[in-house]
């Protein structure tokens, strides 16, 4: 359908404000996120400032970098059968929290 097509190329796929998650591009983070606000979209590109560094200079990245903050993990904690942790296995695909970022593990 040609009007969804016009309204993803002419909306901004994130909005001023929103906090999201960024897979930086340098490769001594290839697979780790840390989170974001965004301050301005430009086609392609969005601006953003990280909240988890102290530097407070704002840079641009690729919009196709970005990603919705994780959702608050889900109570049950610790020895509970429900829980999530309690239905991870070897060799599961999880993320770490590891020096202010996300990053990839199994």
């Amino acid at each position: 359908d040609a009007s969804v097509l016009d309204r993803v190329e002419t909306e901004p796929l994130v909005a001023v404000g929103a906090v999201v998650e960024v897979m930086p591009v340098e490769e001594s983070f290839r697979g780790s996120r840390y989170e974001a606000v965004v301050l301005e979209t430009d086609g392609g590109r969005t601006k953003i400032r990280f909240t988890s560094f102290t530097e407070e200079e704002a840079e641009w990245v690729p919009t196709n970098s970005l990603r919705p903050p994780p959702p608050t993990p889900p109570g049950g904690e610790g020895r509970n059968p429900n829980s999530w942790a309690a239905k991870l296995r070897v060799g599961s695909l999880v993320e770490m929290y590891a020096d202010g970022g996300w990053w990839d593990a199994l």
